[in-house]
């Protein structure tokens, strides 16, 4: 298999997308206790979250986590979900437009969120993506990918990036399941719930090495 990202481990990563550079304020802020208390809150009371599996979460272990995508709040859910990473220890793959959104794009590249346009086939623009998610899981980060690369009323095909970054680095894939979010919000623009019932599972890790053989 190609290597997908020349340079030593630790290299610095650069998000990729042509906007101004983002001051020291934002990265603060997005990595505020009370920012993530916020969206804890949000997530509990108003998703009424259950979370299970969590002897599966290993703060301290770089992993690939890996899930399903039914709804434009699983991003928001899943940050919740993973309590703890908050503190630069996690990266995640977005859809691109998200980073350009006035308030919630700038807090998401301060959390050094990778941009990633599922209706661009041109092979340049994914490698560009699993450049830099690579390079963050060399430097000591876990990275989350929804591997359908969209939204999807159904569990559609997974893409192969997610698996590309965990035999790349020689980590494992730490699958979740999100349950009841799919009703919640469907359509880009107005939700059609604020509120609803959502679970998350974190399954048990694996190495792909051992899937691939």
């Amino acid at each position: 298999m190609a290597r997908v990202c020349p340079g030593p481990p630790g290299r610095p990563v650069t998000t990729g997308d042509e906007q101004a550079p983002l001051g020291r304020g934002w990265r603060w802020l997005a990595h505020a206790h009370h920012v993530w208390w916020q969206l804890r809150l949000w997530a509990f009371l108003m998703m009424r979250l259950k979370v299970r599996g969590r002897e599966h979460v290993r703060e301290g272990e770089v992993a690939v986590y890996v899930g399903n995508h039914a709804s434009h709040y699983d991003l928001f859910i899943m940050l919740a979900s993973l309590r703890g990473f908050q503190r630069g220890t996690l990266v995640v793959a977005s859809w691109h437009r998200m980073l350009s959104m006035p308030l919630l794009g700038k807090l998401l590249r301060g959390l050094d969120t990778v941009p990633v346009d599922p209706r661009n086939g041109q092979e340049a623009q994914r490698t560009l993506a699993l450049r830099q998610l690579v390079r963050h899981a060399r430097s000591g980060r876990s990275v989350m990918i929804f591997p359908e690369g969209r939204r999807n009323d159904r569990l559609g095909p997974f893409g192969s990036g997610a698996a590309t970054v965990a035999l790349q680095c020689g980590i494992p894939v730490a699958p979740f399941a999100i349950r009841g979010a799919l009703p919640l919000y469907r359509s880009v623009g107005r939700p059609e719930r604020w509120t609803g019932r959502v679970t998350v599972e974190f399954l048990p890790r694996f190495n792909p090495r051992e899937v691939v053989a």
